[in-house]
């Protein structure tokens, strides 16, 4: 993940880009933000005082917060299992990096999901139906490639995308038929879309570069962030993939560390800097409820 400033505060916006007020939770070096399918409760990533972060529950209501993690290890990409009652991530402890979950409750250990002898994965989505596992990994000859890891069964992974470009940051569509990701084939960064489980009509998202993007929790619209701020898409998927002209949702403000936004798109949740310490440029998180750049 991006490094995220001393200090920020968690704000709500609505879909015009107008505040609504804060989330009652401390400041705190907020990193990545992501919301249950139900949208009651909120995963953050928070900076703790080592080299890690540890992962915190939010109620989306009160802001009352409970810890999830306490090893200060690094971990990211956040992803809410469809159920809601488990949160995947990856885990970075020394040399390793593998994917894990565990019960948001607290009430079990953390349990792997998926292990390789990689130093470069990175996981990207934990479809809602619990059959996935999407990430992207290096390859000397390919460079960035998407690969999918089925649930069921023995758990190989396969690969989805390979190509002589980069392809990162994948998510499947609600319906199962289709995967979002970005790729830089053109020369700079864009959105695509492409058949699941087997590649071939490919339909670009975006028009003046992009980075990061999510499915609306019908698959009805898509977001992602461009240099204007978070960008609309109105997409439908019958016998073929159709994708609208994308339209500015909204600015973003300068002081924005990280993001989320509900599954349906109607509400979001800006970590914005409280302190003058350097900010970065981050970008939308390819699952259902986080937008944040890893």
């Amino acid at each position: 993940p991006t490094s995220a400033p001393v200090s920020s505060r968690l704000t709500w916006f609505d879909r015009d880009g107008k505040a609504l007020g804060e989330l009652p939770v401390p400041e705190g070096g907020y990193l990545e933000i992501a919301f249950s399918p139900d949208n009651r409760r909120i995963a953050l990533s928070r900076r703790n005082p080592s080299t890690g972060n540890d992962i915190w529950i939010a109620d989306a209501s009160r802001g009352a917060l409970s810890r999830l993690t306490t090893d200060e290890s690094r971990k990211d990409s956040l992803t809410w299992s469809g159920d809601g009652s488990r949160i995947a991530y990856n885990a970075q402890r020394g040399a390793a990096y593998n994917f894990c979950e565990r019960p948001a409750s607290g009430s079990d250990e953390e349990r792997p999901l998926f292990a390789s002898s990689s130093m470069f994965m990175a996981m990207s989505q934990l479809t809602r139906d619990g059959a996935y596992l999407v990430f992207d990994d290096l390859e000397r000859t390919t460079q960035r490639d998407l690969w999918v890891v089925p649930l069921k069964g023995d758990r190989k992974p396969v690969p989805y995308l390979r190509t002589p470009f980069n392809e990162t940051g994948g998510s499947i569509s609600p319906d199962g038929r289709f995967m979002l990701y970005q790729s830089d084939e053109s020369g700079r960064t864009e959105m695509y879309v492409q058949s699941f489980p087997v590649p071939g009509q490919k339909v670009r998202i975006s028009t003046d570069g992009a980075a990061g993007g999510a499915w609306r929790d019908d698959g009805a619209e898509i977001l992602y962030r461009s240099q204007k701020g978070i960008m609309s898409v109105s997409v439908r998927s019958g016998p073929s993939f159709e994708a609208a002209e994308p339209k500015l949702l909204m600015a973003l403000p300068k002081e924005l560390v990280a993001l989320g936004v509900t599954s349906d798109f109607k509400r979001f949740l800006f970590a914005l800097a409280t302190s003058d310490a350097p900010r970065v440029s981050l970008t939308l998180l390819t699952n259902w409820t986080s937008l944040l750049e890893r």
